[in-house]
């Protein structure tokens, strides 16, 4: 169940929506901070689900290590069942979300940009651009984008918005720093390591199509074995590392709520809310498929309550499964563990506890600082390129005026006129800054380099590194061992491996390097210009074989051509 749109596969008009997104983008990063309004915006801003989903105030956990922690309407010393118990049967928390499908999406519309203007308000624009490069995580960036479009239907000003949206709850919430702290920091705490002792969830295994499957056994849950916030960090932890579990070019994941030994005692539903929305809202199109296993009759009258108050895009991704051959229409039975899942994979889930000096590699600011400013500086090229694309979709359209430079950037009334959305021309549109486009996709793979390089000293080791699922090069393998005795190794971006496109890289600068100009401008042999030359030695790269399909997959250009083989990305025909 790959994502349908990817960079590789977009219509015309969907790439001119996209750089119309970009536009945008770029526009509300030169907003400046207000610290007044900022001030009256968070007094004034109340959610209207009313679940704390996304808080605007923040209180100090005394266990978690002195992060900030959202404060969801609960005492951070109190169970996680706090709120829960002060409503009759906690149902209530989701009161004022609205049943119909229409109000609910006029209200989210509203919400996502009100919480846009309070970021913006409060941090200002240069904030936005960092945060959303910590939140690509060394995809390719047109893939970030395009799920913010799927998730509100390509309209750009909803799009635009849920960015703003979600950089407020990355920073109202610390995620950069949770993930840093990561496993280590939160065992530190009785109720987080009862989280990751106990195996409240995790994640096992992947589909066919190299999903993980992130299984949630509801039956090992009790509120009071932890509190609101050490449960808000190990959700928003998973959500991150479950990110990690997809190298390009997956994207979306597959989540089970195991209800085997389900009852009443193990009903918690603010945390029930505090799931949904943020993976709604804050981690969107990331959700291939939602099974609820096994549900036992108490489950009914629960369903019956929170099915209409869900989000109808995960609504429909929602199944409820009562056999192992229900699943198995994404998950094959020996990629599911025999003890809790009734498959046939013989592994059961045991915790080998974080070390000590695990993340000790932190500890060298020097070497992260110089890491970081070289991630930086390929956001910065890459952004260079894609202004630059930008405008040449713009200069197509030169006829029409363009918006007042002093127009606000966040409403939602205003359009990218720059862009004509009618405009049905494709074949005028399949040639634009084509040559820049193809320095723009190695700009990318660059981005990724970087991050894999950064990546240790800004994420915290996790149990799939001790598990060895998540290798230190950024690639993935899950390995099963049947009962019948059979042993399967699923190897997932083997091709967007660190070493790997550090050697595309070298390859494209040495054949970038022979392109020598002559005196006139030519080229060597060649009457093409630089720019042009440069475009076909990377378009040579990506045609060349597997060594060069490798650079497709780690710029997300995969087509539907690309066959699996062992679990990996294979060269078509192979």
């Amino acid at each position: 169940m790959l994502a349908v749109h990817r960079p590789c596969n977009l219509t015309p008009q969907q790439t001119r929506t996209l750089y119309r997104l970009w536009a945008r983008f770029f526009r509300l990063c030169q907003t400046p901070a207000s610290t007044a309004s900022a001030s009256a915006s968070v007094h004034s801003a109340t959610l209207p689900n009313g679940s704390g989903a996304s808080p605007l105030r923040t209180t100090r956990s005394r266990g978690g290590g002195g992060m900030a922690e959202a404060s969801g309407g609960a005492d951070e010393e109190g169970s996680s069942d706090t709120a829960a118990r002060s409503e009759p049967n906690g149902a209530n928390l989701g009161r004022h979300i609205p049943r119909d499908d229409g109000v609910k999406d006029e209200l989210k519309t509203l919400e996502e940009a009100k919480e846009m203007r309070v970021f913006l308000a409060r941090y200002g624009g240069e904030r936005l651009r960092s945060v959303f490069w910590e939140m690509t995580k060394g995809e390719h960036p047109d893939a970030l984008m395009l799920r913010f479009l799927r998730a509100r239907r390509w309209d750009v000003d909803r799009a635009i918005a849920v960015i703003g949206s979600t950089a407020n709850f990355r920073v109202e919430n610390e995620v950069a720093e949770v993930l840093r702290g990561g496993e280590l920091n939160l065992t530190r705490t009785r109720g987080g390591l009862n989280l990751f002792a106990n195996g409240v969830s995790y994640a096992y295994g992947a589909s066919r199509d190299g999903e993980p499957v992130y299984l949630i056994e509801v039956g090992s849950h009790f509120s009071h074995n932890q509190t609101q916030a050490e449960l808000k960090r190990a959700v928003i932890l998973h959500q991150e590392w479950l990110s990690l579990l997809m190298p390009p070019p997956v994207e979306q994941k597959i989540v089970i709520f195991n209800l085997r030994n389900f009852g009443l005692r193990n009903m918690d539903w603010w945390t029930v809310f505090f799931m949904v929305k943020t993976m709604e809202s804050y981690y969107v199109e990331s959700l291939a498929r939602v099974y609820v296993h096994c549900p036992p009759w108490i489950f009914k009258p629960i369903w019956i309550i929170l099915r209409p108050l869900l989000d109808p895009v995960v609504r429909d991704k929602i199944r409820l499964t009562s056999t192992l051959e229900e699943l198995e229409e994404l998950i094959p039975a020996h990629h599911l563990p025999r003890d809790s899942m009734g498959g046939s994979a013989d592994w059961g889930y045991s915790y080998p506890p974080p070390e000590e000096h695990e993340n000790d590699a932190q500890l060298d600011t020097a070497r992260r600082a110089e890491l970081q400013a070289a991630h930086d500086a390929a956001a910065a090229e890459f952004e260079r390129l894609t202004r630059q694309v930008a405008r040449a979709y713009s200069s197509r359209r030169a006829a029409v005026p363009r918006r007042s430079s002093d127009a606000d950037p966040t409403s939602a009334a205003t359009t990218d006129s720059e862009f004509d959305e009618d405009d049905e021309d494709d074949d005028a549109h399949a040639d634009i800054a084509a040559d820049v486009k193809a320095l723009r996709d190695v700009a990318a793979t660059r981005l990724r380099v970087a991050w894999l390089r950064l990546m240790p000293y800004i994420i915290g080791r996790t149990v799939y590194n001790r598990w060895n699922v998540a290798r230190d090069d950024g690639s993935v393998m899950w390995t099963y061992d049947a009962i019948d005795g059979t042993h399967e190794e699923q190897r997932l971006g083997e091709g967007t491996t660190l070493p790997v496109l550090e050697e595309n890289l070298a390859q494209l600068d040495a054949a970038l390097g022979n392109v020598e100009p002559r005196a006139n401008g030519s080229t060597n042999g060649a009457s093409a210009s630089a720019p042009h030359a440069r475009q076909r030695s990377h378009q040579r790269m990506r045609t060349a074989g597997s060594r060069s399909f490798v650079l497709d997959e780690a710029l997300g250009m995969m087509g539907d051509g690309a066959k699996k083989k062992d679990g990996a990305l294979a060269t078509p025909g192979e």
